[in-house]
């Protein structure tokens, strides 16, 4: 699976990688591959004004200040899960964190997890960062 890097191509890249991650409704077992069941957007943080910029202007009410290209996002930024172009799904909870756990715990998952999120943000610096929300 593959990923457009045009930004025409976001909304259709979106759905082509999240798709394979979304609970279906209308099966009864549980797969390990699902970790939401729909997506939601609140306030924007990205806010990179150099993306912005180029959006064009039929995207720019949907995407403006929640796209970004990985290699423009600032170092304040991160995310508790991310899908690579490649349709894998990497969170936070691969690295410990869970609700349940003590501080101590989770602050611990969580350098691990900012490491290796860094770490795939160097490995697609060309690719774009589309900020959402996944209720599970």
């Amino acid at each position: 699976m593959s990923a457009s890097t045009t930004l025409h191509g976001v909304p259709d890249a979106v759905n082509e990688l999240l798709e394979p991650h979304r609970l279906k409704h209308d099966d009864v077992e549980r797969h390990p591959e699902w970790r939401f069941d729909y997506l939601c957007r609140f306030d924007s943080t990205l806010n990179c004004a150099e993306t912005d910029a180029e959006l064009p202007r039929d995207m720019h009410t949907d995407y403006a200040g929640c796209l970004s290209r990985a290699d423009r996002l600032r170092p304040d930024v991160s995310a508790g899960a991310l899908v690579t172009p490649d349709g894998h799904w990497h969170d936070s909870f691969d690295f410990g964190f869970r609700m349940m756990n003590d501080d101590e715990a989770n602050a611990a998952a969580n350098e691990k997890w900012d490491k290796h999120y860094w770490q795939l943000m160097r490995e697609h610096s060309g690719c774009w960062v589309l900020e959402t929300w996944a209720h599970s």
